[in-house]
């Protein structure tokens, strides 16, 4: 897993281009949010767990898949804290990925 944010600004991905290259950037841009912790990040998770949370799995244990689909950008992974018995909705985040040039990433992550 990677240790450590990409805090200098990304460039501007085209979501209109539906190819390999767009689907490739909003991949590395959902483990840069949503997968990567900087060291604090981590040293706070193991010294106070109970209010700090760092998972010691990454995006390729997790499933994370980009897809393109009814004419929008969507990150899909399976939850893998969540419990077998949990029911389906609860073990996967499923995102909409839109525009969002105030964002740090210049994206937004709309919960599904």
């Amino acid at each position: 897993m990677p240790t450590q944010r990409h805090d200098t600004p990304r460039p501007s991905i085209d979501l209109t281009q539906v190819t390999e290259a767009t689907r490739r950037a909003l991949y590395d841009a959902v483990v840069d949010v949503h997968f990567s912790y900087t060291p604090s990040e981590v040293q706070q998770a193991a010294e106070d767990p109970e209010n700090h949370w760092a998972p010691d799995y990454g995006p390729d244990e997790t499933g994370l898949t980009v897809v393109w689909a009814l004419g929008r950008w969507f990150a899909v992974w399976r939850c893998l804290d969540e419990s077998e018995g949990a029911p389906e909705e609860q073990r996967w985040s499923v995102v909409r990925i839109t525009s969002d040039r105030d964002g740090p990433s210049g994206l937004s992550f709309l919960e599904v």
